[in-house]
């Protein structure tokens, strides 16, 4: 969480401090004294304002520079993702033609400068149909919460059990 930087609490304390310390001295009758308080925290509410301001100038910058790189990452994601996606379709490529190769002279291993490779056989379960596999009692449901209907019978005044309609906050940019 951000806080207000030194010199703004700093500002609103020393704003405090003298204010008590002066509305206690000040004769209620005294309008020049009065005016004279008045016109100090007209002065100090508009330095805490421009402070604010600048504070509040300077975190949108970095809001806008955070925006900009999680922009520029993401189409970095994206491009790595693709080269990914290609070095994983070469790599399996050159595993089936090393497989076809090792079957064409009948062989099932063969040793190279960094590894061993060699064919071996394993049994995978192989669907061929899905109703009658189900049918027969193999199947599975992944049961999860439903937030868009909660969130609509919240709204609505519903009452759900471990569940509420709670308010949060949104810092927005326009």
């Amino acid at each position: 969480m951000l806080g207000l930087p030194p010199s703004l609490l700093e500002l609103g304390a020393r704003v405090q401090a003298i204010s008590t310390t002066l509305l206690e001295g000040i004769d209620p009758d005294d309008r020049e004294a009065r005016a004279a308080l008045e016109g100090m925290y007209e002065d100090v509410a508009a330095r805490t304002q421009d402070e604010l301001a600048a504070f509040a100038d300077w975190t949108a910058r970095l809001v806008d520079a955070a925006e900009a790189d999680a922009k520029a990452l993401k189409a970095l994601v994206s491009q790595y993702q693709q080269r990914i996606g290609r070095l994983e379709r070469a790599q399996e490529d050159a595993r089936e033609h090393l497989h076809q190769a090792l079957a064409l002279f009948g062989e099932r291993k063969v040793r190279t400068l960094t590894a061993t490779w060699s064919i071996s056989t394993r049994y995978k379960a192989d669907v061929r149909d899905e109703a009658a596999v189900q049918a027969a009692g193999f199947t599975r449901t992944k049961i999860e919460t439903d937030r868009a209907a909660l969130a609509e019978a919240l709204k609505a005044g519903a009452t759900v059990p471990g569940a509420s309609w709670e308010p949060y906050e949104v810092l927005t940019k326009r």
